[in-house]
């Protein structure tokens, strides 16, 4: 765990010089020392933040997979759909090349 030196005893001092009393000063002092105390345990150090980047990495890759896969798998499916529609429904080669008839 990452500590920051505080020096208390100079702390007090200098409210006592400034017209604290002993008592005020010295709870001061705790208050700082617990508030730093507190804000140190929830900072992140550069080892989490290597950690968090190696985790994302991993993610990117894994999501890079996914979705290459399934655009492989989407795309055979469009092409199964397409010839299974072909031989559903197969061309007739009657009146083909003529646009006035409909039908």
């Amino acid at each position: 765990m990452t500590t920051i030196t505080f020096d208390t005893l100079k702390f007090v001092e200098t409210l006592k010089d400034s017209g604290f009393d002993e008592k005020q000063a010295k709870g001061m002092a705790v208050a700082i020392r617990e508030a730093q105390t507190n804000n140190l345990e929830e900072l992140a150090t550069k080892r989490d933040l290597a950690e968090v980047k190696r985790d994302l990495a991993e993610v990117k890759a894994d999501m890079i997979k996914w979705v290459a896969g399934m655009f492989i798998a989407q795309s055979a499916l469009i092409v199964g759909a397409v010839f299974t529609l072909f031989r559903a429904f197969p061309a007739t080669s009657g009146n083909r090349g003529n646009p006035n008839e409909i039908w």
